[in-house]
């Protein structure tokens, strides 16, 4: 069962994200395709996802779908590889 968060913490253990197009429901009953970020965190014995709503797909109609999986081993402020600077010379 997936839970649905309005925050996450540096700290939490991630399952996972998901970036790309989601159909996305209104309160007055209509749909419509939306890009969409979901973080997917551990929160005790289930899952929860936060979500980001960047508007319509037609904005992103050159943009490639992205997912990240991961099964906890990770948290949400895990950084990736870093650019190493080039050495110079020493500051004063």
């Amino acid at each position: 069962m997936k839970i649905v968060t309005d925050r996450v913490y540096p700290d939490e253990g991630c399952w996972g994200l998901f970036e790309g197009p989601r159909t996305v429901h209104s309160f007055d009953g209509s749909s419509a395709s939306h890009w969409v970020q979901a973080v997917y965190v551990i929160r005790g014995d289930a899952i929860a996802e936060y979500t980001t709503d960047y508007g319509p797909t037609t904005l992103f109609e050159r943009t490639t779908p992205l997912i990240i999986p991961s099964f906890g081993e990770n948290t949400v402020s895990t950084p990736g590889p870093r650019r190493q600077e080039p050495p110079g010379p020493p500051l004063v």
